[in-house]
This record gives structure tokens, C-alpha cells and sequence, in this order.
């Protein structure tokens, strides 16, 4: 059976490569990678304000919900 499908469309029946499978994820646009960047570096101020400013610890920063936000964005972005 397998014969029959590879005479009708050749390569059908051969499994992908483990490394072509890694290759083939999708790189951001210009536009997505800008705003990815940008959003880091907010972030990156934003734990640098809460630490200075407001006297804030790591585990309090973990559990900022601004934070959190501003990181589900980040990740929805590089998706």
C-alpha cells in the first residue's frame, strides 16, 4: 500500500527528520520581534522601580500582578 502511495506523491511516506522539525518554528516579524524588545525592557524597569522604590523583594516581585500581566503578553507576543 505504502508502495502505491509513494508512486502517487513521492516522499508522502518518508517521516521528517527530527532536525528539520527544529528548523521549522516560526521567527518572529520585525514588527513582533520590536515589540517583544520593547516589553522586555519595560518589564526589566518595572522589577527595577519595585526593587528601588518600593523596597520590594523577589518573591514579592513574583507575585506582582502587573508583572504577571506584562509577562503573559510577552509570551503571547513570541508565540
Amino acid at each position: 500500500m505504502s508502495e502505491l502511495k509513494e508512486k502517487e506523491c513521492p516522499g508522502s511516506t518518508q517521516k521528517p527528520d527530527k532536525k528539520e522539525e527544529g528548523k521549522k518554528k516560526k521567527s518572529l516579524g520585525s514588527d513582533m520581534h520590536k515589540a517583544a524588545d520593547q516589553l522586555r525592557q519595560e518589564i526589566e524597569q518595572y522589577k527595577n522601580k519595585l526593587r528601588t522604590e518600593f523596597g520590594y523583594t523577589n518573591k514579592d516581585i513574583k507575585v506582582d500582578p502587573d508583572l504577571a500581566d506584562m509577562e503573559t503578553r510577552l509570551r503571547a507576543i513570541e508565540k
